[in-house]
């Protein structure tokens, strides 16, 4: 808003009496808003987020240009730095082309590639690239500004102050130190601090790439000492690992010489022991004692075999189960007597069937079937004296064999000891000759410099800066200019819980009825200047220290006409029955509204009859402002001090304007309100009086402008624009739609 306004919400509240007993039925709503903010539609809230933009649009255009002018200073005053990019790739340990681990011990993990990277930015190797390039000589490291060179200078001071008071020996006696330390001069320590915030070495987490940089204001310098610092790596890391594999070569042979005797005196003692003993390798794995022992057993296991296979036939034969035996199924002559047995009884069984058993075929047939059965028993009985003769053989050699393997005990020994002497020297060859491949390949290895980095690009001479980047950073600085200011008036906005224009209103509270009266200072209306201080985040315009008459003083100013304006609302929001007593209220005090009462009863006193009564025994001022001599008001005639004549006061200069003091203050203003005698005060005020206007304490403080709302058509509330909180107004508003809901309540109990 370009002025400073008083936000007057109208909660209509229209009551009449009933009966003698005096009860009240509410009538008719001037429109009872809900608590609960309304839901706004998508054009409410753009239309709000644009109300916000342009209220607070020169704080959002400061900020703006704010941002853009730092922008455009620094990125004139930032001297050019040039920092070009030398690629390197660094594969695992063991992937070059001669390693004593081999290529399957490669280590791939990101720890390791992270290890080398942090070993480029080493302060070791910084050392030998500034001594390399006397990069300690050179102007941009040399001539320092004059806060650096102060600020060295002082904590050089402080150092020397430190090690006198400690008495530590003095770094620049070289002659006093171990073999390995190195001492920088104060130029290179600067140099170096320099050098560690200029290089930067970043790994490429998706491949085995690491990218270095280094920035400088020269692009020449800047690209001479990356190149330098990624050759001045790759030849300390070949120095490290040639350093280690001689190392490792001069053990190996100081080993080698060690091993060499031991095999040799192996060798010895295995070709004398094969001299006397007799045992010679038929191959690499096989001897004559072995072989031997080989074929006895081969043989010991088949004669167990044969044994206990005829062993399984005899038991057989014991049994009675001659015929099952394989032996016997298979023999040709006992298939043949079986066969020629079976003809003769089948031929037999014919002829008894036609002639009889004294046949003489008969009895010629019955003696060849006993001599063939005669036959097959001899048969039979000779097979089984053939296997038991087999079983007997059997047993004999196994026991042969079982006692010619225990009378080879001593050649045992003699082989235990044959293949112990016979592994200890395979076992020092072997040894031998793996040490020995190591130590030739060892050499290979520091003979051929291979290493398992190489520079994938140098750095070159860039042809334009690095930094900085105007177009970048005027594109950033818009960018975070329009982000801001806009952060920083809906930030400020959504801080801000005052209540500012009607939509405020209807947002937190979601009453409607809403109208502006602008501000009474002392200096008369609202002025332009006082909107421009408004607008700015100035204090708004002071009230006056008793309530402004300005309907009678300044009849043609804004206010009386916002004043003649809220009149009409309230006589038009019901034609058919006008509201004829209202309660003025606000949520705190100092928010004006003492000062609508006074007016809006003078606006009212123009169309009838018409009393103010002052309802706030505290502070009352409505008596202050029209000068009234009388002491005696409410709080009198409450209390039974003062008749109800006595305490009406005609205001002074305004016709059919009856005025009811607050009185003296009283100990328990709410235990008064709150009476009996009020309410019939209320009644009687009603029947003689058009228009009755009720100036009431505040609300959130004080029940007093609660006890009232239930008896009056109407209650106006006050809020002062830039004042007033959401949350207060809110809470005000609750109270009241409760107190009024409990009486709606009893009123229904009560005609019920």
């Amino acid at each position: 808003m370009s002025r400073n306004f008083e936000l007057l919400e109208q909660i209509g509240r229209q009551q009449e009496i009933l009966g003698s007993d005096r009860r009240l039925s509410r009538r008719s709503d001037l429109g009872v808003p809900t608590p609960s903010p309304p839901a706004l539609p998508a054009e409410a809230e753009w239309w709000r987020a644009w109300e916000t933009l342009r209220k607070h649009w020169r704080v959002a255009t400061t900020f703006a240009g704010a941002v853009m002018t730092a922008v455009v200073v620094v990125t004139v005053l930032t001297k050019p730095v040039y920092e070009p990019v030398a690629r390197v790739e660094i594969d695992p340990p063991g992937a070059e082309l001669f390693n004593l681990e081999g290529r399957e011990s490669a280590d791939s993990s990101p720890e390791f590639l992270e290890t080398q990277a942090r070993n480029m930015e080493s302060p070791e190797l910084l050392v030998t690239v500034m001594r390399q390039l006397q990069l300690d000589q050179v102007p941009e490291f040399k001539d320092r500004t004059l806060v650096s060179r102060t600020l060295g200078a002082g904590l050089s001071g402080l150092e020397r102050i430190s090690t006198g008071l400690w008495k530590g020996s003095h770094p620049d006696d070289s002659a006093k130190l171990p073999a390995g330390l190195q001492v920088l001069s104060p130029s290179e320590a600067s140099t170096l601090a320099a050098m560690q915030s200029r290089v930067s070495v970043k790994r490429d987490t998706a491949s085995h790439l690491v990218n270095v940089s280094f920035s400088t204001h020269d692009a020449v310098l800047s690209a001479a000492v990356t190149n330098m610092l990624v050759r001045s790596f790759i030849e300390r890391t070949y120095e490290t690992r040639h350093t280690a594999i001689m190392q490792s070569t001069d053990w190996l042979a100081r080993q080698l010489d060690d091993i060499r005797a031991k095999m040799e005196q192996s060798n010895r003692a295995l070709a004398q022991f094969q001299s006397t003993s007799g045992i010679t390798d038929v191959d690499q794995n096989k001897s004559t004692f072995s072989e031997q022992m080989a074929e006895l057993s081969r043989q010991k296991t088949q004669a167990q075999g044969e044994r206990i296979q005829l062993e399984s036939y005899l038991s057989k034969t014991r049994g009675g189960e001659i015929e099952s035996l394989p032996q016997i199924q298979n023999n040709l002559v006992v298939q043949q007597l079986t066969q020629k047995l079976g003809e003769t009884r089948a031929e037999l069984s014919q002829t008894l069937a036609v002639y009889g058993r004294n046949h003489p075929n008969a009895k010629k047939l019955q003696n060849q079937v006993d001599e063939l059965e005669s036959q097959l028993r001899l048969q039979r009985s000779a097979i089984v004296g053939q296997m038991q003769t087999s079983y007997a053989a059997a047993l004999t050699r196994e026991q042969m064999i079982t006692g010619q393997m225990r009378g080879t005990a001593k050649e045992l020994g003699q082989m235990a000891q044959y293949t112990a002497l016979k592994k200890d020297a395979q076992v020092n060859a072997d040894l031998y000759n793996s040490l020995y491949a190591k130590v030739k390949e060892a050499g290979i290895t520091a003979a051929s410099k291979s290493t398992n980095i190489r520079i994938v690009d140098q750095a070159r001479v860039l042809d334009r800066p690095t930094r900085p980047r105007p177009l970048l950073n005027l594109g950033i600085g818009m960018v975070v200019a329009l982000l801001g200011g806009l952060l920083l008036v809906f930030g400020r906005q959504a801080m801000d819980m005052r209540v500012h224009t009607p939509e405020d209103v209807l947002f937190s509270t979601g009453i409607r009825t809403v109208s502006m009266m602008p501000l009474a200072s002392a200096d008369g209306p609202s002025t332009l200047f006082a909107s421009l201080r408004s607008t700015l985040g100035a204090p708004k315009g002071r009230w006056l220290q008793e309530p402004a008459k300005f309907l009678l003083e300044q009849p043609d100013s804004e206010q009386s006409e916002a004043v003649r304006g809220l009149r009409t609302v309230l006589m038009l929001s019901h034609p058919d029955h006008p509201p004829h007593m209202l309660l003025v209220a606000s949520s705190l005090p100092s928010e004006g509204k003492t000062t609508v009462a006074i007016n809006l009863s003078m606006a009212f006193a123009q169309h009838g009859r018409t009393c103010i009564l002052d309802a706030d025994l505290r502070r009352g001022s409505v008596g202050k402002a029209f000068h009234l001599r009388s002491a005696r008001g409410l709080s009198e005639y409450l209390r039974d001090l003062a008749k109800f004549e006595s305490v009406l006061s005609p205001a002074p200069d305004v016709v059919g304007l009856t005025i009811i003091a607050a009185g003296e203050v009283d100990p328990d203003p709410g235990k008064l309100i709150g009476s009996e005698k009020m309410r019939l005060l209320l009644q009687t005020l009603r029947d003689r009086f058009d228009f009755v206007v009720i100036d009431s304490p505040p609300i959130l403080p004080y029940a007093d402008g609660r006890v009232l709302s239930p008896f009056v058509d109407g209650v106006v509330f006050v809020g002062r624009a830039g004042v007033v909180t959401r949350d207060a107004m809110a809470r005000s508003i609750e109270l009241l739609e409760q107190v009024l809901d409990v009486e709606r309540l009893r009123l229904t109990v009560d005609n019920g």
